[in-house]
């Protein structure tokens, strides 16, 4: 569509000249795509007072003309930097935060420090080790004596003890890094933790569960050098009845073994749990003593497991007895 607009002080055209430059009425024009001028209209369009030059402009974005890209990123006033042509990748440039003629400053790294916990949660979520070390302070309270204890003249040796007595002995004899079974359960985590405070290296397993991983990983403690504890008695019972393990484990790496028990004057029975285990109270005595060792061989794994465990009985009996007739020679205090 074109557009008349007359400038101020022009005069008015002749009819001659209105009618040269007007098309015939018969004539169609061929009507230009909103926003777009076509030359003849751009050249007969002229400027008024009461037509501004912005009103001249294209009405959409579209119309107006883009700046040829010449492979140099820049950045209009408003912020948003420059789009390459289709097809063409984005060359980095320097970002618009920073100073002219200054590179951009990387990004912050993110820390991979975990932030630290409150002191509360990790009392708590650590409880087992202020256990034990309550239990240690509790323990001076408890007079000890023990006798017997093969003071690495054998080498590694293999330690067995009945459940029952571990409350009395365990605290005790941390200084003999001895490797210690603890069975896979949540009352094994507890107990996995509070010896580990008291010096004992763990293995996790048991007869009824991962046997077979607990007895590779003793048999590698003991090659080590390092000693064993095993309560004999299983995992379940019954109560003070031994099982092969230990023997078979004795005579498979040659190590001896050593029944370790104890005698107290004074405890709290734990009735309701099935291995009875004895708290001594404040101010008892407590004597342990090591009974005479056994050295099975490997002719000795032709006995049956009732037979094995028969001889692990006998030797946990001696202990007893030797344990008991200390606690008797040990006089109270007047």
């Amino acid at each position: 569509m074109l557009f008349f607009v007359s400038s101020r002080g022009a005069s008015a055209p002749s009819a001659s000249e209105a009618s040269a430059t007007s098309p015939a009425p018969a004539e169609a024009t061929t009507a230009a795509p909103a926003g777009v001028e076509t030359p003849a209209a751009s050249a007969e369009v002229g400027l008024s007072a009461e037509r501004p030059l912005e009103a001249l402009e294209p009405a959409s974005p579209l119309a107006r003309p883009t700046a040829q890209f010449s492979g140099q990123l820049s950045e209009p006033p408003s912020g948003r930097p420059v789009e390459p042509p289709a097809g063409q990748a984005r060359r980095p440039g320097p970002s618009s935060s920073a100073p002219a003629g200054q590179a951009a400053e990387p990004p912050p790294e993110r820390s991979s420090e975990r932030p630290a916990e409150p002191p509360a949660r990790r009392f708590f979520a650590n409880w087992p080790v202020w256990l034990a070390r309550l239990f240690s302070l509790y323990c001076r309270l408890v007079p000890f004596r023990q006798k017997g204890y093969p003071f690495d003249e054998d080498g590694p040796c293999i330690f067995i003890v009945w459940h029952g007595d571990e409350l009395s002995l365990l605290p005790r004899f941390g200084f003999s890094r001895g490797n210690i079974m603890v069975s896979r359960s949540k009352d094994g985590d507890m107990l996995a933790a509070v010896v580990g405070h008291w010096g004992y290296p763990v293995s996790r397993g048991s007869s009824h569960r991962g046997a077979v991983a607990a007895i590779l990983a003793l048999k590698r403690a003991l090659a080590a050098g390092q000693n064993i504890i095993l309560a004999v008695d299983g995992p379940r019972g019954p109560r003070r009845e031994a099982k092969a393990g230990a023997f078979w484990l004795a005579a498979k790496t040659g190590r001896p073994v050593y029944p370790l028990s104890a005698a107290i004057s004074r405890a709290y029975v734990f009735s309701k749990s099935w291995s009875h285990s004895r708290l001594p109270l404040p101010f008892a005595r407590v004597a342990a003593c090591f009974g005479t060792p056994l050295r099975p061989g490997p002719a000795d794994l032709a006995l049956t497991p009732q037979e094995q465990g028969a001889r692990l009985d006998a030797a946990m009996a001696q202990a007893e007895a030797a344990a008991q007739e200390l606690l008797r020679s040990w006089p109270p205090k007047a």
